[in-house]
């Protein structure tokens, strides 16, 4: 079940198979999930087909993912989201929730590397965490339409924006930045409230299970990725990768079953990110070519 906010002072579940369609998972593992939108406009979503998504992943060892990200949230306090988020768990337990990565400074202009807790975290963490983000990217850029490809590497020629990276020093030299992904937001047991996001591009989740150090084509079903407005609820198993548009309201279920401990993972790129928190800044005659052009398309548009 799924928290959807309907009331200032309360909340409402909603039933997987009861109030949400769960679509059946593909008979063939070289198959994915997805829904058209008319008015051409993306997918909203795209649950990437099994057999990449296994195929991307290390033949063993996404257990030391899932250490990594466990040392993480049990070391740092939970993340606060909000109201409009709000983050559900399991009763009388604690909330362990967390992100990293760049992130548009709240007091002031700017985008900040990471937050000053993440300089503690050892490398061979960060190195496990940028893989994975980086694997993802990989998928991304296989399944992603191609004007969503277009757009993000010519915002990128346009404008340097950060991404995610592990802190600079003798050590961590080695460890790739993202290419996209500007920071992820993980969860160990963890349910949210549906909401949606101010992202620039897709976004994508990913599911760890632990005790797993690998995993199969026919792993079952352990989490569901809802759409409420949409009346969909998307399956998903361990390893499992899902694009998907964070400005249609979204959430994850609660898991399938309790005795499961999973932590699902949620990369994405802030549109704040991509404009550098900060309207000061003056655009060089690239910019200012584009920023007209894109005036004029809205002016262009019917109403």
């Amino acid at each position: 079940m799924i928290a959807d906010q309907v009331k200032v002072s309360s909340w409402k579940v909603l039933k997987l198979h009861k109030d949400l369609f769960a679509p059946s998972l593909p008979r063939r593992h070289t198959m994915g999930l997805s829904m058209f939108q008319t008015g051409g406009c993306c997918r909203p979503f795209t649950l990437i087909p099994r057999q990449a998504a296994i195929d991307v992943l290390p033949k063993k060892g996404v257990q030391q993912l899932y250490n990594s990200l466990h040392h993480i949230l049990s070391s740092q306090r939970a993340l606060s989201r909000g109201h409009s988020k709000t983050i559900f768990g399991d009763r009388n337990k604690r909330i362990m929730c967390k992100s990293l990565g760049v992130r548009p400074e709240r007091t002031a202009r700017g985008v900040l590397d990471f937050d000053a807790w993440a300089k503690n975290i050892p490398n061979i963490h960060w190195r496990n965490i940028m893989r994975m983000v980086r694997r993802a990217e990989l998928l991304f850029e296989s399944f992603a339409a191609d004007e969503v490809i277009q757009h993000i590497r010519a915002a990128k020629d346009a404008v340097r924006f950060k991404t995610m990276h592990a802190p600079v020093d003798g050590s961590s030299t080695s460890i790739p930045p993202a290419k996209y992904f500007g920071a992820i937001a993980f969860g160990c047991n963890v349910f949210l409230r549906c909401h949606r996001d101010e992202d620039f591009t897709l976004s994508m989740c990913h599911i760890l299970l632990d005790g797993e150090d690998c995993y199969k084509l026919d792993d079952e079903i352990v989490v569901y990725f809802c759409f409420p407005t949409l009346g969909v609820a998307i399956p998903m198993r361990p390893g499992d990768f899902l694009l998907f548009n964070s400005t249609i309201p979204h959430c994850i279920s609660s898991r399938c079953n309790e005795a499961n401990n999973i932590i699902s993972v949620t990369m994405y790129l802030k549109t704040m990110v991509v404009g550098g928190n900060d309207n000061s800044i003056e655009l060089n005659d690239s910019q200012q070519m584009l920023s007209s052009k894109y005036r004029d398309m809205i002016c262009l548009k019917p109403s």
